[in-house]
């Protein structure tokens, strides 16, 4: 079974968005930096998922 690398991602974009609003609020630039980057990696990680979930459904 492979690896599902969705979650992994999905876990990673929810860390950046709660870095940008907590530790980076003082920074405006790196704060929507940060959340930007954290909800599009989130954003591909469904995809992911998806595309993984089709995969299996098909086999």
């Amino acid at each position: 079974m492979k690896k599902n690398k969705g979650i992994n991602l999905f876990v990673l974009g929810m860390a950046l968005s709660t870095i940008g609003m907590t530790f980076l609020a003082d920074y405006r630039t790196l704060q929507y930096s940060a959340m930007i980057l954290g909800l599009l990696v989130m954003i591909y990680s469904v995809f992911v998922i998806d595309k993984l979930k089709k995969s299996q459904t098909k086999k």
